[in-house]
């Protein structure tokens, strides 16, 4: 898993940097798209369009989470999201809400 997480950064740093460029929701497109989330989760995402502004979003992964007292690290998901695009009054930008299942697979708690 560690060697899995240090992939995942190495590729977000080199991939972000094409990132962070944002688009007008006028100008947005719906199209296939590829990307890394860094953080907690770090995964893999890949965004398949519907039609003209809904998507199906995949993800698969890593998850650090809390729950009560207990850490649990290293836990590997895939989370499946139906989501659609909106524009937000006096916005320029677009934003997208939706809704979807997650599954976690090995919890591995700190020891």
């Amino acid at each position: 898993m560690r060697e899995l997480k240090l992939i995942l950064i190495i590729l977000s740093i080199i991939i972000t940097p094409n990132l962070l460029w944002g688009k007008s929701y006028k100008e947005a497109k719906n199209d296939k798209d590829f990307g890394l989330l860094l953080g907690d989760p770090m995964a893999i995402s890949v965004k398949l369009p519907v039609n003209v502004r809904n998507f199906w979003d995949f993800r698969a992964g890593i998850w650090t989470w809390h729950f009560w007292h207990d850490k649990k690290y290293n836990t590997p998901y895939l989370s499946m999201d139906y989501g659609w695009f909106f524009p937000l009054e006096n916005s320029p930008h677009y934003f997208y809400t939706g809704i979807g299942l997650v599954f976690f697979f090995l919890t591995i708690p700190k020891m």
